[in-house]
């Protein structure tokens, strides 16, 4: 009961106002009081809705037919497209766990302009699609809306937001089976939803108010529905359709891919927004809109590698930029992208191989010089390490620059050539933010291996204070603070380094330094 627990704000106030000397230990007992309060009111909302509603568990879970669910379709027009039909939706809906869908409501397709606008988060600027006016996510030629379905749990309705674009501008029989998977595959994630309030919060578990709950829930039940009822069903009733799609990502993007993989992965999905970028399907949305500029099918296919490598999907991206490489072997892009791809994949020797042979062509290619310091430090090898990352501070700019100094700063320190580290370390950026701890980072990095305790203690504590500390910057000073407790002020507890922490120590070469 929330009466059990008796935290007020009056508290967290009090707190916020107290004097401790040691900065961690007050965010520590800052934040308890932080999640006492919003446990407490989660709690309180959870006994609200459990009084209100007049429904009851039994009730809510007799069985229905999905025949009987009302679908509506608000807005038509030439520019206005939902892939699904009615009949996919029940279709679908029959496939599912047959209490899913008890006590839906209806569903509802539409553009949501007002919605979207509602939920603008206000990062970056709006757009908006050039035939209805709606905000979208991107550019076209097919507009997304940045939220592709909501469901209400006030009133037990889905809605499903349409794509706009112009029919005639585009000359892809495979777009409409694309979106089509795309929309059932938010239909099932909203379906989920409403699973999961009636069987959590609906039936006055508090808990179920949980947002990160919730979609943990949702993300989990889609993966298993996707394959119980989502691809059964579009292979039995459009099977020559996705057949076609498939065949066209081979041909033009070098690699096969299956109709499972599109759904699959949910890391890309963060609550029902739709995350571009980093997702196999995300990489088919980005060769659709290139094909739609008349881009060569080198740069097609070139740059569709390169999505599945930033996603993380290393082996169909070194079978595209295979296909890319039987072409023209002499492709120094696709080479470097494969070199840095083979780290990924710890092939270091056939990494450096590759990057040689892509440098031997283009001397000045990033991706091959990157994989050629991974090689390297991999290797210990720490003075090929400094060579090569000086002649990458010298043709390239912005983060690829940070990265070569970093690696010379890292390279130098184990040649215990401290006056060298620090000269390069004031070349780091040190925008407000995370380049400013990072850079802070490094300088106390130097200052420790060198034998400057007092610095590095000092900038550790400083930067640790702040409310968001990135990863490689929290990873080398929370090292730091643990080396020299006594003069951090630490009781001798300890930070402990999470196992990303101290892979990234692993991974570039500092942890042999501390």
């Amino acid at each position: 009961m929330s009466r059990s627990i008796h935290t007020t704000r009056v508290k967290l106030n009090l707190e916020r106002l107290y004097q401790v000397s040691n900065d961690e230990v007050k965010e520590a007992r800052l934040n308890k009081i932080q999640d006492e309060l919003d446990t407490k009111k989660i709690i309180k909302r959870g006994e609200n809705l459990s009084r209100k509603s007049k429904k009851t568990a039994f009730q809510l879970l007799e069985p229905v037919d999905p025949n009987g669910i009302l679908i509506n379709v608000l807005e038509s027009s030439e520019y206005i497209h939902y892939p699904v039909s009615k009949t996919d939706l029940i279709e679908v809906a029959k496939r599912l766990p047959v209490n899913a869908i008890v006590g839906l409501d209806s569903i509802t397709l539409c553009l949501g302009e007002i919605y979207q606008e509602e939920k603008f988060d206000g990062f970056g600027e709006k757009n908006y699609d050039p035939y209805t006016g709606r905000m979208c996510s991107a550019d076209g030629p097919v507009y997304y809306p940045p939220i592709l379905g909501v469901y209400r749990s006030s009133n037990s309705k889905i809605f499903l937001f349409a794509y706009v674009y112009d029919k005639q501008k585009i000359e892809l029989d495979v777009i409409k089976p694309f979106l089509r998977l795309k929309m059932l595959m938010t239909f099932i994630h909203e379906v989920a939803h409403h699973d999961d309030n009636l069987r959590r919060s609906g039936r006055g578990r508090c808990f179920g108010l949980n947002e990160s709950r919730c979609e943990n829930y949702a993300e989990a039940q889609e993966a298993l529905w996707a394959e119980m009822a989502v691809i059964p069903y579009l292979w039995e009733t459009y099977s020559e359709e996705y057949t076609r799609l498939l065949n066209w990502i081979n041909k033009m993007g070098g690699v096969d891919i299956s109709l499972n993989s599109l759904i699959g992965e949910y890391s890309g999905r963060i609550g029902n927004l739709y995350r571009f970028g980093f997702t196999i399907d995300s990489a088919v949305d980005e060769m659709i809109k290139n094909v739609s500029k008349d881009k060569s099918n080198r740069d097609i296919m070139l740059e569709f590698a390169n999505d599945l490598h930033i996603g993380d999907h290393y082996d169909e991206c070194i079978k595209s930029l295979e296909t890319l490489l039987a072409r023209d072997p002499k492709d120094a892009d696709a080479l470097g992208i494969k070199a840095d791809t083979l780290i990924h994949l710890e092939k270091y020797d056939e990494a450096e191989i590759t990057a040689t042979e892509c440098l031997t062509i283009d001397s000045s290619n990033i991706d091959a010089l990157r994989a050629l310091c991974d090689v390297q430090r991999e290797r210990k090898n720490w003075l090929l390490l400094k060579q090569i990352s000086v002649k990458g501070i010298e043709i390239s700019t912005g983060w690829p620059r940070s990265y070569f100094l970093e690696n010379n700063i890292v390279a130098s320190l184990h040649l215990k050539d401290y006056k060298a580290a620090s000269q390069v370390v004031e070349s780091l950026p040190d925008k407000k933010g995370r380049l400013e701890q990072k850079k802070r980072a490094f300088i106390a990095l130097v200052a420790f291996v060198s034998g400057d305790a007092e610095k590095a203690v000092q900038i550790a504590k400083e930067v640790l204070a702040q409310e968001k500390v990135v990863v490689p910057a929290k990873a080398v000073l929370k090292t730091i603070i643990n080396k020299y407790p006594n003069k951090a002020g630490d009781n001798g507890n300890g930070l402990v380094l999470t196992e990303y922490e101290e892979n990234f120590l692993q991974m570039f070469g500092i942890r042999d330094l501390m």
